[in-house]
């Protein structure tokens, strides 16, 4: 059963993530009429559709499926009716998960030091400055579920994230310049 608990983790831990993904191939390819984003869309459902199949949910799973086969067809006015309540239900089962594991936690790191959260804004940057997605999608996990000493570099890093989100290179580089005075 410990297998199971490392499933059912893994799940929880990676929602809000896979959300976010969800979230970016909705809005190109649904929103922005972009067949390649709604094939991404396609197949970031049907991975979604598998992973709540396995928790255990079906529900969940057959609404993914739903979506899946929306997208296929390319039913972008399907899609749009039932992507919110998909990824409210998706994300309600990742916090259902959460909590059993870990308490009321919620899956959260622990508090980032500012030394550590240095490092990683250090790292930030320079994944920026070589464009390179994967290193920011990865931090910009990290750095999502963690906590923050003060509200302050909390508010900060949400600012960060949004700017990481929206690739937006001067808003980057403002946030980072206060991200270090802050720090």
């Amino acid at each position: 059963m410990e297998n199971g608990n490392e499933v059912r983790k893994a799940f929880a831990d990676s929602a809000e993530r896979e959300i976010s993904l969800l979230r970016e191939s909705y809005e190109a390819g649904v929103i922005g009429n972009e067949d390649g984003a709604l094939e991404l869309y396609r197949i970031k459902v049907h991975a979604m559709k598998n992973s709540a199949a396995v928790v255990g949910d079906q529900d969940v799973s057959l609404k993914a499926r739903e979506l899946e086969y929306a997208a296929r067809d390319g039913d972008r006015d399907l899609i749009r009716e039932k992507h919110d309540a998909f990824t409210g239900d998706y994300l309600r089962l990742a916090e259902d998960i959460s909590r059993e594991i870990y308490g009321d936690s919620k899956g959260k790191d622990k508090v980032k030091d500012r030394e550590a959260l240095k490092d990683l804004v250090q790292k930030l940057k320079t994944a920026m400055d070589d464009f390179d997605t994967i290193t920011l999608s990865d931090i910009s996990f990290e750095l999502e579920n963690s906590e923050f000493e003060t509200d302050e570099i909390r508010k900060t890093v949400s600012r960060l994230l949004d700017a990481i989100r929206d690739f937006d290179q001067d808003l980057f580089e403002t946030v980072i310049k206060e991200l270090n005075m802050i720090l």
